[in-house]
């Protein structure tokens, strides 16, 4: 992110682009298969990435060979940027794991201790 902003501001901007595609392929491995809180800390690398994107971009030095690389990961993003649905469905599998384990549990602040701490 801050290497973008600092390669532009050198005039490199073929350094900046593949900066911040690597900045953008890093938001989404942060995000892959996680939790919520993963998919949330990833979309703060995202967020900010895509908007350092437009300074290059209006900057008139991206070439269309870098445009068409910018493209070509925009498109591989999903819709929604990062793969909500996974993590909300991974969040709900383990908060369900673990009302069905406290549950079930005996002693049940024994259960809580050993499961949450």
């Amino acid at each position: 992110m801050r290497s973008m902003a600092r390669q532009m501001a050198k005039g490199n901007t073929a350094e900046a682009v593949n900066a911040w595609l690597t900045g953008l392929r890093f938001a989404q491995h942060v995000g892959k298969d996680l939790s919520l809180i993963g998919v949330l800390s990833a979309k703060t690398a995202l967020v900010t990435d895509l908007h350092l994107l437009p300074r290059a971009v209006q900057s008139g030095t991206v070439n269309t060979t870098l445009q068409n690389k910018i493209r070509g990961q925009l498109h591989q993003l999903p819709k929604e940027g990062l793969n909500w649905e996974d993590a909300i469905k991974a969040e709900a599998w383990a908060n369900e794991q673990s009302l069905k384990y406290l549950a079930n549990a005996v002693d049940f602040q024994e259960a809580y201790k050993k499961r949450f701490q």
